[in-house]
């Protein structure tokens, strides 16, 4: 069972890897809000999206910044250390196919 949930995670992470980077302009340049990714990717619910993103801070593909002292706390995805080699390795894999 923990491999399936760790494969669905890593699946979650690749649809949440390629939406960010069909919006890269946005995403680059002012980040994107992290509720507003739960909808967008359509993967499932908020803790799915959230495993997801996790999975890709640990990565630092992505970087969570807090948006302000809120309750619940409301964060900014920003590129992480390793974006730019995860969109480059992305976007040679969709050239070739």
């Amino acid at each position: 069972m923990a491999d399936r949930q760790k494969a669905k995670i890593e699946q979650d992470a690749n649809r949440v890897v390629s939406w960010l980077a069909d919006n890269r302009a946005e995403f680059e340049e002012r980040g994107i809000n992290e509720d507003a990714l739960a909808g967008a990717v359509e993967i499932g619910g908020v803790d799915q999206v959230r495993a997801a993103i996790d999975r890709l801070e640990n990565r630092e593909v992505v970087v969570r910044r807090p948006v302000a002292l809120t309750t619940p706390p409301k964060f900014l995805l920003t590129p992480g250390r390793t974006w730019s080699a995860v969109r480059d390795k992305l976007a040679g894999a969709q050239s070739a196919s």
